[in-house]
């Protein structure tokens, strides 16, 4: 903060260059409301204060003393404890790189290595900044059917028509991690004439992808499937979902790699649908994918897309596999 801010004397507290305002409302007798008008991506409480989010360039939130107590609801902090001469509330900013790896302009952030020196890796893409150059597309021609708008933190996928896998992007980030995958998009121009089979991508041999899609018939029939090239990677003819895809709202799917199968869920709206899991030992058409061939990306199925445009918000992985040291042994080496 400024050093004329003292968040118990006024009313607004406007940093700049960040870009945050946080406004205080007195509530009553020893309470406040603190909003932050920049939307949290976070909310962390701890004793001595709340991290209330996590932008493109700084940390914010609000340091307090001990003997204040706090509490959140959306985007509203609210503080009580006695107007002490010790009792305090300050609101914070701390610039930060905008290649955290929330923002991942690099978008890796090795924790640690393990007795094998694996790298394990978190990787988040929330679109907030131009990451094109992390992706590879499936031929030259595959990131033209994307753009990076920035502005409004999504990335925009444009299909008229396709050829096979044509309109697919990928991040090999993930390869030799078993870990869990995420992508949340919506369909804003559906085509509801034209077979669709949209979702994530999990894995890449050559010209075969793997993934977990959504796929909307021209019957209106909406199933969620675990596929692998043009084979349909399921013991169940796939999941029969209660709902239609272009219905507007936004849709998350999930997938689970494991030494033993592959674990796929859908959200709708942040609400579990459905899901299932395929064991390798069911891979009849293909030979299960390695993790040396995990990526993490966007696309359809085969040429499944056509007259389609899609917003994507945010790429994420996080690891499954936890790492501990007890420091028995000398692991120097496995620290940087």
């Amino acid at each position: 903060t400024s050093e004329s801010t003292n968040a118990k004397e006024i009313d607004t507290v406007e940093i700049t260059p960040f870009n945050v305002v946080i406004d205080k409302d007195v509530i009553g007798a020893y309470k406040d409301h603190y909003t932050f008008e920049s939307t949290p991506d976070v909310m962390i409480e701890y004793e001595n204060g709340v991290i209330a989010g996590i932008d493109s360039n700084s940390v914010y939130g609000l340091i307090k003393s001990v003997n204040v107590t706090s509490s959140y609801d959306g985007d509203i902090i609210e503080t009580t404890g006695s107007e002490s001469s010790d009792s305090y509330v300050v609101p914070f900013v701390i610039p930060c790189e905008i290649t955290s790896y929330l923002y991942k302009q690099a978008a890796d952030l090795v924790i640690s290595k393990d007795n094998n020196d694996i790298e394990r890796k978190f990787w988040k893409d929330d679109f907030s900044v131009d990451s094109s150059s992390q992706y590879t597309g499936h031929d030259e021609t595959s990131k033209g059917f994307y753009t990076w708008d920035t502005a409004n933190s999504k990335l925009v996928w444009q299909v008229t028509s396709i050829t096979w896998n044509q309109a697919n992007i990928y991040n090999p980030i993930t390869a030799g991690q078993y870990g869990i995958s995420s992508v949340s998009f919506k369909c804003t121009v559906p085509n509801e004439s034209s077979e669709q089979r949209i979702g994530l991508i999990a894995a890449k041999r050559g010209n075969v992808y793997v993934g977990a899609i959504i796929r909307r018939q021209t019957n209106g029939t909406n199933k969620f499937y675990i596929y692998m090239g043009n084979w349909e990677a399921h013991e169940v003819g796939g999941i029969v979902l209660g709902f239609d895809f272009f219905d507007g709202a936004t849709y998350t799917i999930t997938v689970e790699t494991t030494p033993t199968g592959i674990n796929g869920k859908v959200y709708r709206e942040g609400v579990y649908v459905n899901g299932y899991t395929t064991l390798y030992t069911k891979f009849t058409y293909f030979t299960p994918p390695t993790p040396d061939e995990f990526v993490i990306g966007f696309g359809s199925q085969t040429g499944f897309a056509k007259n389609i445009t899609c917003e994507i918000y945010d790429l994420s992985f996080k690891p499954t596999i936890s790492y501990a040291d007890d420091f028995s042994t000398d692991t120097t080496e496995r620290y940087q």
